[in-house]
C-alpha cells in the first residue's frame, strides 16, 4: 500500500514539474503563423496611364509646362515642315516627334513611334512619366499641346497632329503637316479626317 502511494506521488510531481518547464501556453511549431519575407516579393511592372472615361480626373499640367507648350506651338505655326527622321520626308508623324523633343529633349529623331493612328498609344507607352493616353469620347475636351491621332479616310496609316486651340468634341484646331508639305499648317476642320481616336497629353515637367 505504501509502495502504491509512493508511486502516485511521484507521478503527480512529474506532471507538475513538466508543466512548469514547458509552460501551459506553448504553441507547437506547426501551428505558428509563418513569417513573410517582403524583401523577396515581386512588384508588378508599371504600365502607362490610360484614361478612357472623360469623367476620370486627369493629371494637371503645371504652369511651366503650359508656358512651354504655348511657346512651342507659336514657334511651330507657319514654320518649315519638319523632316525629323531617317529620310522619310515630311510625314505627319515627324511633327509630333519634333514637338516632343521641343518639350522634353528626348532626342528621338530616329525612334519609331508608330503610324499616326497609334501615336496616342505609343507615345505614353514609351514615356509614361511625360504623357498620358486619353481615348476619344464625344465629350472629351482636347487641350492645346495634345498629340491627336486621327483615322484617315484615304489609307490605313492614320494621321497625327498637335492641338493648337482646344475645345470639346470636334471644336478645336490643330497644327499638321504631311508628305510634301512646305510649312506647318493650322487646320480648323477636324472633320476633314474620318474620326478621332485619342490623344497623348503632356503631363511631365518640361526640360530646363
Amino acid at each position: 500500500m505504501k509502495k502504491c502511494l509512493f508511486l502516485v506521488v511521484i507521478f503527480v510531481l512529474g506532471i507538475s514539474f513538466n508543466t512548469i518547464i514547458s509552460g501551459p501556453n506553448d504553441v507547437p511549431s506547426y501551428q505558428q503563423k509563418p513569417q513573410l519575407d517582403y524583401s523577396k516579393q515581386v512588384t508588378k511592372p508599371s504600365t502607362p496611364l490610360s484614361l478612357s472615361n472623360s469623367s476620370i480626373p486627369r493629371p494637371e499640367q503645371s504652369d511651366d509646362l503650359k508656358h512651354r507648350i504655348s511657346t512651342s506651338l507659336m514657334e511651330l505655326k507657319g514654320s518649315a515642315a519638319k523632316e525629323y527622321g531617317g529620310g522619310t520626308g515630311t510625314q505627319s508623324v515627324e511633327l509630333p516627334r519634333f514637338y516632343i523633343d521641343m518639350l522634353y529633349r528626348q532626342n528621338i529623331r530616329n525612334m519609331g513611334l508608330g503610324n499616326g493612328n497609334i501615336m496616342y498609344i505609343n507615345v505614353p507607352k514609351k514615356y509614361p512619366k511625360l504623357f498620358v493616353q486619353i481615348d476619344w469620347t464625344p465629350d472629351l475636351e482636347l487641350k492645346a499641346g495634345d498629340i491627336v491621332s486621327f483615322e484617315s479616310k484615304n489609307h490605313n496609316y492614320g494621321h497625327a497632329a498637335i492641338v493648337y486651340d482646344g475645345g470639346v468634341g470636334y471644336k478645336f484646331s490643330f497644327l499638321e503637316q504631311w508628305k510634301g508639305s512646305k510649312t506647318i499648317r493650322l487646320n480648323k476642320n477636324p472633320k476633314y479626317y474620318k474620326s478621332i481616336l485619342g490623344v497623348a497629353r503632356p503631363i511631365g515637367e518640361p526640360a530646363k
